[in-house]
């Protein structure tokens, strides 16, 4: 007689590497967008001139909702 528990395993290991690859790539994902952004505010911060003349820096947040998932987008122009 087979153990109807010991069945799932295989089942339950795969879902287990699923959320870990999940999780592995939402931080990565996350860590590029934070250096990303650094790199826009130092980039910003480091090339502003005292010029009037040039147009001000421009940014914008945008929110992305679709079916099954949602975020932000940002924009900028220097």
């Amino acid at each position: 007689m087979r153990d109807p528990a010991a069945d799932r395993c295989g089942e339950l290991l795969a879902l287990r590497r699923e959320q870990d690859a999940f999780g592995n790539t939402a931080f990565w994902t996350l860590l590029a967008g934070g250096v990303a952004g650094a790199g826009t505010a130092t980039f910003w911060f480091l090339t502003r001139s005292g010029d009037d003349a040039s147009p001000p820096p421009r940014t914008a947040i945008a929110p992305v909702i679709a079916p099954g998932t949602g975020g932000i987008v940002l924009t900028g122009s220097f």
